[in-house]
């Protein structure tokens, strides 16, 4: 959302300017609560989520890349995403959980 909010700043067009301080707080925690569950819910079940990943998520993120590197990419980008979620404690949750 951040660089669409900036674009649209640089025209000149103030996004919130009809918002009282409450609404405009109001989105801000509605932001902070997008970032912090559901980015985390999205990457976990994608990513954390056995039968997500091998079906879904390594199929997907690797057609793009030829045999090998579809593997290992998708490899090393499951084991950032793991080590984020760990920092999180999303690693342990189970997919109800997340849900």
């Amino acid at each position: 959302m951040d660089p669409i909010v900036a674009f649209v700043s640089t025209k000149g067009i103030q996004l919130t300017q009809n918002l009282s301080v409450q609404q405009k707080a109001d989105i801000r925690a509605y932001m902070s609560l997008i970032n912090t569950v559901l980015v985390n819910a999205e990457l976990y079940i994608c990513w954390a989520n056995d039968e997500t990943y091998y079906e879904v998520t390594k199929p997907r993120y690797g057609s793009v890349y030829p045999w090998p590197l579809n593997h290992i990419l998708s490899f090393r980008r499951r084991r950032q995403i793991l080590a984020k979620l760990s920092v999180c404690e999303w690693n342990e949750k189970s997919l109800e959980e997340a849900d």
